[in-house]
């Protein structure tokens, strides 16, 4: 080969080396070790999402990694803060020397619903760096039970045996705000709402009619919250002193709305009233329901003229969708049937970040933790964690194996150790009781290819 064809072949190799440029990767693309001078800075992951977090709740911390690849130490970190509803902290302030790293800690405080989003902008001695946050407020979740009430018979001028209506929180943030829900006579009405009613939790309604008359009453206790209005209708009959023998029985049908699978209801509670003046109610049999609706009750052996006892029914769904049931009883003065409902509600299942780099680690060292967070959004234990290994260069560890409780949070951690240059990736994939999820890791980079030109 002549040396003028050569030189023409060197040439045309390396314009195509040009045309393909240099290795694609995510992120800034960084000199192997011996080509590095100063300090060199790599930040994972660059993106954090919280998800839903309750309004008045602060998110567990997510945690950014600033690596320094380069021979001289990192400093000058300036900037970094963000406006409220996040917050950030860090620990990089007295430099990060070579091969060493420092962190950003982050948190979600929404103080409304919605979705909130900023950029956390950082510089230092090797350049500047942003860190895109976003996360969504949710708010308070409303279920009332029942939604009438009856009161019955009353003997003018007496007063009835008191109700009570069940008011349940099914969301992320606290229920408060509650205004309204007074009714006139001859009903009455008092609650224990005011302090506010905290996620998963649930407070009461009391009412009580009064009659001053004899004929049909009804009204409707109108309420407003921080998660919407609801309204409980109310009647009863005022008699008079003479009454034919005879029971009743308060609600009718009762509904538990949502309850996580693997948890139990609060109890709801049937009244039944014996109105006779002088026969006793008994020979109760029946009632029993099959799982997951359970309940109990305080008539037997009997209840006396005027005295009354009560069914006390709980709900523990081990499956999810809506579960109805009839609770059917005979006794001595007639029968009585109770319709029951409620809906068993699975874990669910938020994930962040889903892509994790740990840049350029020199082959034969480990890289800093990086992690994900998994956050259990739902109403019953997230569980069933299965898979998400990974084979080297990269490894895998987690602390989710015990099930994640509604409401908290467990995390896989992840590190790099190459042993030769390269870019590299994988893909952890898990499954759970509340579905499946991928985490994307990387790794490495491409050393730079240079032909070298030789002329004689």
């Amino acid at each position: 080969m002549s040396r003028k064809t050569f030189l023409l072949l060197a040439l045309l190799l390396l314009a195509c080396s040009l045309i393909a440029g240099p290795p694609i990767a995510a992120g800034p693309i960084l000199s192997p070790p011996d080509a590095v001078t100063g300090p060199r800075l790599w930040v994972s992951p660059l993106s954090l999402d919280f998800g839903p977090v309750g309004v008045g709740f602060e998110s567990p911390t997510q945690v950014v990694t600033i690596t320094n690849y380069g021979d001289a130490t990192l400093t000058d970190f300036a900037g970094g803060g963000v406006y409220s509803p996040f917050h950030a902290s860090q620990d990089c302030a007295a430099g990060v020397p070579p091969a060493g790293h420092c962190h950003y800690y982050f948190t979600f405080s929404p103080t409304a619903t919605g979705a909130f989003s900023t950029t956390s902008n950082s510089s230092t001695n090797a350049g500047p760096f942003s860190i895109a946050l976003q996360g969504t407020g949710a708010g308070a979740g409303l279920h009332v039970s029942p939604l009438a009430l009856d009161f019955g018979s009353i003997m003018s001028g007496s007063t009835s045996l008191e109700q009570f209506v069940t008011i349940t929180n099914t969301g992320l943030s606290t229920l408060t705000n509650f205004a309204g829900g007074g009714v006139y006579p001859p009903f009455s009405a008092s609650q224990d709402c005011a302090a506010g009613v905290p996620p998963g939790g649930h407070c009461h309604y009391y009412f009580e009619f009064s009659p001053s008359a004899v004929g049909a009453f009804s009204t409707t206790s109108n309420s407003s919250t921080n998660a919407g209005p609801f309204s409980i209708a109310l009647q009863g009959r005022g008699r008079s002193t003479f009454f034919p023998s005879g029971f009743y029985v308060t609600p009718r049908s009762i509904d538990f709305g949502p309850v996580g699978v693997g948890f139990e209801s609060g109890p709801l509670v049937v009244t039944i009233t014996n109105q006779s003046w002088f026969i006793t109610l008994t020979n109760f049999a029946g009632g029993g329901l099959y799982p997951p609706f359970w309940v109990g009750q305080d008539c037997v052996p009997e209840v006396p003229p005027g005295e009354h006892c009560h069914y006390y029914f709980r709900f523990a769904p081990t499956t999810t969708g809506v579960l109805t049931a009839t609770s059917s009883t005979s006794t001595s003065m007639g029968d009585f049937s109770i319709d029951v409902r409620g809906t068993g509600v699975g874990a669910s299942l938020y994930v962040t970040p889903l892509w994790l780099d740990f840049g350029f680690v020199p082959p034969g060292n480990t890289s800093p933790v990086q992690t994900a967070t998994i956050y259990n959004t739902g109403m019953s234990t997230l569980t069933s964690f299965a898979g998400g290994g990974l084979y080297p260069p990269f490894n895998a560890s987690q602390d989710c194996a015990a099930g994640v409780p509604p409401g908290d949070s467990c995390r896989y951690y992840f590190r790099f150790t190459p042993a030769q240059i390269g870019r590299f990736t994988a893909y952890s994939n898990s499954s759970t009781n509340g579905g499946p999820f991928t985490v994307k890791v990387q790794g490495g980079e491409a050393r730079p290819v240079f032909l070298p030109l030789i002329v004689k």
